[in-house]
């Protein structure tokens, strides 16, 4: 629970991009996803069930409304909590809406142990890069100011650090400046 010991570890197990849709049969560059995240579901119970949450950082569903019930139907009955922070193929207000039942949190704030979890939003409206909004970043702000003594993971869908790919950078975070000068 949240109040385990302040020394003791804590265990995410983080998921991201399935890409899920209404369809069960629903498939993108030729791999069925829901299938595909079925696979990894069923390996994670395998070999990693120990997690104390569920950390699903973006791209939950591909443009597709109807695929949010479907991550309520493969994550909602796992007995544990499923933390989510939305990607550029998520609505975030449907996202929030859809998800907004326990055991499901998009975005805020989460204390574990030792551990403060900060869930951002990165999300441009009709556009695949990323940009922390004033708010996210004023979110962050208070975030780090108020985590005492914690470790703080911070999660958001974009890549703050260029990565040497002319495809993969440009969908990052826009202002990944204005994000560091918070983080250092």
């Amino acid at each position: 629970g949240n109040m385990q010991a302040m020394n003791e570890a804590i265990r995410l197990l983080q998921f991201s991009d399935p890409h899920l849709v209404a369809r069960a049969d629903g498939a993108l560059r030729g791999v069925i996803t829901r299938d595909s995240l079925q696979h990894v579901l069923r390996h994670a119970k395998a070999h990693h069930w120990n997690a104390d949450a569920l950390l699903l950082t973006g791209d939950l569903v591909n443009d597709d409304p109807g695929g949010y019930a479907v991550v309520r139907e493969l994550f909602g009955a796992l007995g544990k909590p499923v933390w989510c922070l939305p990607g550029n193929h998520d609505d975030p207000e449907l996202m929030r809406r859809e998800l907004a039942e326990s055991p499901f949190q998009v975005g805020g704030v989460r204390d574990l142990g030792a551990w403060r979890i900060v869930m951002l939003d990165s999300c441009v409206p009709g556009r695949a890069h990323g940009r922390l909004s004033a708010a996210e970043l004023a979110r962050l702000e208070a975030g780090l100011a108020d985590a005492g003594e914690r470790h703080v993971l911070i999660g958001l869908h974009h890549h703050p650090v260029r990565m040497a790919s002319r495809w993969i950078d440009s969908v990052s975070l826009q202002n990944a400046d204005e994000f560091f000068d918070l983080t250092d």
